[in-house]
């Protein structure tokens, strides 16, 4: 559902004119997204009682609302774009630079920080 900012007065009409059939795609549609909004990410806290650990071995996130492991939040969901962005940066980066003519190996790329 997308409302103009101009419509913002009327709402509550655009609201109720939502028919069931919508509502429910609407819901089946969050059910696959839901977890990417929340930010509960994974903790493995030591110490953790052997009870919060799930059929597959893994320690449950003690901040989720319903069981959700917290590998598909919020954060990581924005760790996984910035690595995105980060990736076709740097390959563009790259292209223009075997266009002008820069060498791309490893020896003239500067070091990356604390390395």
């Amino acid at each position: 559902l997308r409302v103009k900012h101009s419509e913002i007065p009327i709402l509550h009409h655009i609201l109720a004119n939502i028919s069931h059939a919508q509502i429910i795609n609407m819901r089946r549609a969050m059910g696959k997204a839901w977890e990417r909004l929340l930010y509960t990410s994974y903790l493995d806290l030591p110490g953790m009682p052997p009870d919060k650990k799930q059929h597959t071995g893994r320690i449950a996130n003690l901040s989720s609302y319903v069981g959700e492991f917290g590998h598909r939040d919020a954060f990581v969901t924005l760790m996984e774009i910035l690595e995105a962005r980060l990736r076709h940066e740097q390959q563009v980066h790259t292209r223009v630079r075997k266009r002008v003519g820069v060498s791309t190996t490893a020896e003239t790329e500067p070091a990356a920080p604390g390395v």
